[in-house]
């Protein structure tokens, strides 16, 4: 079963006087995972401290305890500013506070008990001014740290299919004010995130950069991929905006839905194999065989090739050529 965060917007951009590292974000996660049941929309609640023990092997894979350690020494002086986005409010609170206030080892060495202070409290579960939904195994998974930060930006937007942000805003949710400034290197820097979210995640991305007569954007796609079974009885049944959805789009282009059903029943078959996956990537470099300027396939060929090949490669019956 999936364990999902919810993980307030402002933590994107607050500020702290050192940077975060993996293990630092993992430790934060770990905390939010513990505190959810804290989150909370009302704007001037009162906080408390909370005590929460974790294992010292959940914290880190390889199990080295002496850069756990030295993290949470980090967490305790780390200084986090933020504001406190209160809808309707001309006030915002800026607060100043630390990641954790100490911690403890257990007796037997294999725990840790981390006290969380109450402004911090504050800063990891108040919602109201918005928040993204992370999936906790799937953030852990990340190695990279500009991965995670990209994953935690996009997952706020999910909701929207999108986002468009200035360039100076982004590099502050990533960190990277004073890095890459080259455009092609962040180009390269987006694209190794991409491609390590695109095989660790739920969650797919395109984007782009472009410039205005005053400022420079990125823009993101955002897709969720889901290989859950289509929902309903209805053979035309509306699909999620996922990779379902995708592989039934490119079919219906060869297989129109005012035709026939092939498109969906061919869905179908495919998520029923277990095949969803591979036949999204193979439907993918089929689109961009056909994009291709050397191409000379008709509709047609693509129709026989996809009913004679490659279908029957992914255990889909026999279908007949309209």
């Amino acid at each position: 079963m999936k364990t999902i965060i919810n993980h307030p917007n402002h933590i994107i951009y607050a500020s702290f006087d050192r940077e975060l590292n993996t293990i630092d974000e993992n430790i934060i996660i770990h905390i939010l995972k513990k505190i959810k049941h804290i989150n909370h929309f009302e704007e001037f609640k009162k906080y408390k401290s909370e005590k929460i023990q974790l294992e010292f092997k959940v914290l880190n894979e390889n199990r080295n305890y002496n850069r756990i350690e030295k993290s949470l020494k980090k967490l305790s002086s780390i200084n986090i500013e933020y504001s406190k986005n209160i809808p309707k409010h001309k006030k915002i609170d800026r607060t100043i506070t630390n990641f954790i206030s100490g911690y403890r080892k257990t007796d037997n060495k294999r725990e840790v008990i981390i006290e969380v202070p109450g402004f911090t409290i504050e800063f990891l579960t108040y919602l109201k001014g918005g928040y993204g939904k992370l999936d906790f195994k799937n953030f852990i998974s990340l190695r990279s740290i500009y991965s995670k930060r990209i994953y935690k930006l996009i997952a706020q937007y999910i909701d929207k299919g999108g986002f468009k942000l200035r360039e100076d805003k982004f590099r502050k949710a990533l960190g990277i004010e004073n890095k890459y400034l080259r455009t092609s290197d962040l180009i390269k820097k987006i694209n190794l995130c991409k491609k390590e979210i695109d095989h660790v995640c739920d969650i797919e991305y395109n984007f782009k950069i472009y410039k205005n007569e005053k400022n420079t954007f990125l823009s993101f796609k955002i897709v969720l991929i889901d290989n859950s079974p289509l929902q309903g009885e209805n053979k035309f049944t509306k699909l999620k905006k996922n990779r379902d959805l995708y592989i039934y789009n490119i079919l219906s282009v060869f297989f129109p839905p005012n035709d026939s059903t092939k498109a969906i029943d061919i869905t179908k078959q495919v998520i029923e194999n277990g095949s969803s996956v591979k036949f999204y990537n193979r439907m993918k470099r089929l689109k961009d065989e056909l994009s291709s300027n050397t191409s000379t396939k008709t509709k047609r060929d693509v129709t026989n090739l996809l009913i004679s090949t490659i279908l029957p490669e992914y255990k889909v019956k026999k279908i007949e050529s309209s």
